[in-house]
């Protein structure tokens, strides 16, 4: 298990109250995220959150453990930020979508091009 990967993972679960939230937001399949939050209360032999059909909650130990490392979290970014030289460019996901009428499941060639301008930046 990747243990930083778990934390963060569980952290923006209890931010957003939620493992779909979670997962969309972080880009990974619901599945993953729910795995890491088991092997994280595994690896801590304590239960972190209380799972219903219809929400998520933090049980008493889960708040302890999300305000101590909600704190580590905030002070490995910014000593991680202290290192990001060009802070001028864009950095993260793009998503980007589109209609097109007409156009038989394939994207103009426009879009493919800037598509292509895109990720030369």
């Amino acid at each position: 298990m990747d243990q930083l990967l778990a934390i963060k993972v569980f952290s923006r679960v209890v931010e957003l109250g939620g493992f779909t939230k979670a997962a969309e937001l972080l880009g990974m399949p619901k599945t993953t995220v729910s795995k890491l939050i088991s092997d994280l209360e595994l690896h801590l032999s304590a239960k972190l959150l209380k799972r219903t059909t219809r929400n998520v909650t933090v049980t008493a130990e889960g708040a302890i453990y999300f305000e101590r490392t909600a704190r580590w979290l905030r002070e490995l970014d910014d000593i991680d930020g202290g290192f990001d030289v060009d802070r001028t460019k864009p950095r993260g996901r793009v998503q980007v979508g589109y209609q097109c009428v007409g156009c038989q499941q394939r994207p103009h060639s426009q879009v493919i091009g800037f598509l292509c301008a895109l990720s030369r930046h």
